[in-house]
């Protein structure tokens, strides 16, 4: 889960928001060339002005991550709210 690995590389091992996003994409690339198929899983959060700072920065490089991962898919499926059952 990218928005997991996110979070923990922010929070947890405290890596800047760019390098974190250059690392995680790039860990991703390395394991997409040595396996025939794989599927990522993210989330992504409405920017609300409710945010803390880190928070709204969280959401911020974690789209920044989505954007880039979706780049190299070879399909990408989103799910908003307005598509779930009631």
């Amino acid at each position: 889960c990218v928005s997991n690995l996110t979070a923990n590389e922010l929070f947890e091992r405290r890596t800047p928001a760019v390098e974190a996003a250059d690392r995680i994409c790039g860990d991703i690339e390395r394991l997409a060339a040595s396996v025939r198929n794989l599927v990522i899983v993210s989330n992504h959060f409405e920017k609300e002005c409710g945010f803390d700072h880190e928070t709204a920065e969280y959401a911020e490089i974690l789209d920044i991550i989505n954007d880039r991962l979706a780049d190299l898919a070879d399909r990408v499926i989103r799910i908003d709210r307005s598509d779930k059952e009631e």
